[in-house]
């Protein structure tokens, strides 16, 4: 009996820590991430004022109220801006 009680780890803090297959995670371990800043594609200029307007207004319909409406009523606004 005693035996079992020296090979139970379970008061040790080791016990608690679970095993990764990658070892320690630390800063320093971790990969950098590699971002690309590719310039716009031609004749981005053309459409950006537009692609803008129709995203204040797909914000704005998605700050509605929706109190006292159906589920697909309150929907609506938003399928019309996407559609």
């Amino acid at each position: 009996m005693k035996g079992e009680e020296e090979s139970c780890r379970c008061d040790t803090e080791e016990w608690w820590q679970p095993p990764s297959p990658f070892g320690p995670l630390t800063p320093e371990a971790m990969p950098k991430v590699k971002r690309s800043r590719t310039p716009p594609p031609g004749g981005w200029e053309l459409i950006q004022s537009t692609l803008d307007e129709l995203d204040q207004k797909m914000r704005e319909a998605e700050m509605e109220p929706h109190e006292g409406k159906r589920k697909v009523q309150s929907l609506w606004p938003i399928f019309r801006i996407h559609h």
